[in-house]
């Protein structure tokens, strides 16, 4: 299964969730269900907003340990990082914010296929990664996260 397909089927799975959004699990969490879902949401947007609007040409790679770690291991460590402002929901929703939310992953998800492979992202942590690399975050990062719901609602 590519890294695309994986992200969409991803994209479903929280999707599917959404029933569930307003519980909360603070042992698991500080955030609910509904959090975790629009937080992996923005991600996904803001990535590939970015890769959209980045400089192909000019992209040079280079090692990062953590890169390298998360991309074998496939983990992120549990509450070692607070998520930007940027890719942080609003505390209060309004009604059809999940409706808009997730039209417009569908937008940026069909948009992927056309972005260049050398299109790139600046990660707070992981530095400057290309569309491979994108990709592979935005895997590892969604199933942090479906992990992390799962906990949620396994503790009901």
């Amino acid at each position: 299964m590519s890294n695309h397909t994986t992200i969409n089927h991803q994209v479903e799975q929280l999707r599917l969730m959404l029933v569930s959004k307003e519980i909360q699990r603070p042992t698991v969490s500080n955030g609910s269900v509904g959090w975790h879902i629009a937080h992996s949401i923005l991600v996904i947007i803001k990535m590939i907003t970015a890769m959209e609007k980045s400089d192909s040409i000019t992209f040079k790679s280079k090692f990062s340990f953590l890169k390298w770690a998360m991309f074998t291991f496939k983990k992120i460590p549990r509450g070692k990082r607070k998520a930007p402002a940027t890719v942080q929901p609003p505390e209060q929703y309004e009604a059809n914010y999940f409706d808009d939310l997730f039209k417009k992953v569908e937008e940026k998800l069909n948009i992927l296929k056309t972005i260049p492979p050398n299109a790139n992202v600046l990660h707070p942590a992981l530095g400057l990664i290309n569309k491979a690399e994108a990709l592979k975050f935005l895997m590892v990062h969604n199933k942090h996260h479906l992990k992390i719901i799962e906990d949620i609602l396994a503790n009901k």
